[in-house]
């Protein structure tokens, strides 16, 4: 407690504009408080102090430096004048503000959109593929159905019989664990039983006959479009599986081909006249199947930038080497001393049967399977002679054809001709409209 006399000055115990300290009854050391000057020990000696009146330490204004300095009783505050600057700022911010704002609504639309454009899609492709019957049949099944198994070549086969009951369709994938061909052929996986022609041969005519099989003997003949090495998978015994139907399409049994708005496939394995008419057939994939048969005999790319210019892609450096009889300095060097070199050689005339640029002029699958069997069974009577009649019209339409291919996957636009998407052609799919593939050996020439 304060001394009277000090209370009396104005200075006791609620009092906010002096201080008193060391008191006693007869002594106090009294100040004024901050923001006040005066005497303390005069009654109400103690006043408010105008800091907006005071320059500041180096007298160049008052201690708000620019902005109003505002005064309240023992201190001061200062108010901030918005300048045109501010409201700059302030504006671009708002702006900048607003444009992300749009740009981020642009992009969720965009997304939505997709979005909404890709469920769609599945649902056609759903409802298309036989999905509601496959789904209504899930549905009575429920709780008996697992979404996902892998399956046994073993469980495979005893479950024939049950597919074989059910309408319903499935799909059912198969484990492949030994990769594709492309990595076996083009060093990628080191693997010995590939460097045997055994076992390319054995795996060109597995290949032949899953073709052959989707082209003739299932139910809807089936046009894979897009045949090539990446999409053969090998099993662990070496096995040929044909896979990747993302692009595959059915046709009627009655129709021979179909018209395209886009023409898609990969480099290397594209059939020059499906290019030109946008028309598909099952000698397409004849052609993309003639390439593979192509890069198992040379173990050269589809595609390769090493080759000269004009013949970049496999099958037109093929059509070359095969008419300057080349094809054996060509073979792979992994098989080239212990294969049987008649073998090689009747086989590479299988090829240049399937890479022919006239697609009325290539065999079917089924024949190709046919005829690599006959090979491995009695390659001593097949004839290694290159027929020339057609080189000159050949090497017009090659030369055309060089360079269309140009990158790994392509899918360009074609002339599209006022047909059907599916549309039955005049060609006859007999033997007779091609050449003899390997035909007996009736004289001696090589």
């Amino acid at each position: 407690m304060y001394p009277e006399i000090i209370t009396t000055l104005g200075c006791g115990n609620e009092s906010v504009s002096c201080i008193c300290k060391n008191t006693t009854e007869s002594y106090a050391n009294c100040a004024c408080a901050l923001g006040y000057e005066g005497n303390p020990y005069l009654l109400d000696g103690c006043t408010d102090i105008d800091e907006c009146e005071f320059m500041d330490d180096d007298e160049s204004g008052n201690y708000c430096q620019g902005s109003e300095c505002v005064n309240i009783v023992g201190s001061y505050y200062c108010k901030h004048k918005v300048s045109i600057r501010d409201i700059n700022t302030v504006g671009i911010l708002l702006i900048v503000g607003s444009c992300l704002l749009v740009l981020v609504g642009v992009g969720a639309l965009y997304i939505l959109i997709r979005r909404g454009m890709r469920i769609k899609r599945q649902k056609k492709f759903f409802k298309r593929n036989g999905g509601l019957l496959l789904q209504q049949q899930l549905t009575t099944t429920q709780g008996n159905v697992e979404t996902t198994r892998v399956f046994s070549s073993k469980e495979l086969s005893k479950a024939t019989g049950n597919f074989r009951e059910s309408r319903v369709p499935l799909l059912v994938y198969e484990y492949i664990s030994n990769g594709n061909l492309y990595e076996h052929l083009h060093a990628q996986v080191s693997n010995q039983r590939m460097a045997t022609w055994e076992v390319r041969l054995r795996i060109a005519i597995e290949i032949a006959e899953a073709l052959s099989y989707l082209h003739s003997a299932a139910s809807i003949p089936i046009y894979h479009r897009d045949v090539k090495t990446t999409n053969i998978m090998l099993d662990n015994k070496h096995r040929a599986k044909v896979s990747d139907f993302g692009t595959s399409r059915s046709v009627t049994e009655d129709h021979t081909h179909l018209t395209t708005r886009v023409v898609s496939g990969s480099a290397g394995y594209l059939d020059p006249e499906y290019y030109q008419s946008s028309q598909y057939t099952e000698r397409s994939d004849v052609y993309s199947y003639g390439v593979v048969l192509v890069e198992l005999i040379t173990g050269e790319q589809p595609v390769s930038s090493t080759r000269p210019t004009q013949f970049r892609t496999l099958a037109t450096y093929f059509n070359h080497i095969i008419k300057e009889d080349k094809v054996v300095d060509a073979i792979d060097a992994r098989i080239k001393n212990e294969c049987k070199l008649e073998e090689v050689m009747a086989v590479a005339q299988v090829a240049r049967k399937c890479l022919n640029l006239k697609r009325r002029k290539r065999p079917d699958m089924k024949q190709v399977t046919m005829e690599l069997k006959k090979i491995r069974c009695s390659p001593e009577d097949m004839l290694t002679h290159v027929d020339l009649s057609d080189d000159e019209e050949e090497k017009r339409n090659l030369e055309a054809f060089v360079g269309i291919e140009g990158t790994n996957n392509v899918a360009v636009t074609a002339p599209v001709p006022s047909q059907h998407n599916v549309a039955s052609s005049s060609y006859s799919s007999r033997w007779s409209d091609t050449e003899p593939m390997c035909p007996l050996r009736t004289q001696n020439t090589f």
